[in-house]
């Protein structure tokens, strides 16, 4: 399996760039969005996955250069 990275996310702060390479590393073991995949990535997360990722949402602009 690979991982495939934004290069852009290195503009983004340090918690979401985390966020990030947790969620591409939750997809090893589900390989979709399905709730197993969301318990596993809260799990990762400390229980903040769904506010970094509504917090990654405000710096899509970040990740569209």
């Amino acid at each position: 399996m690979n991982i495939s990275l934004n290069i852009n996310m290195i503009f983004l702060p340090r918690h979401l760039q985390d966020y990030l390479l947790l969620h591409e590393l939750a997809h090893v073991r589900h390989k979709n969005h399905s709730p197993a995949f969301c318990a596993e990535l809260d799990r990762l997360c400390g229980g903040a996955a769904r506010a970094m990722a509504c917090e990654l949402k405000q710096h899509s602009m970040v990740l569209s250069r």
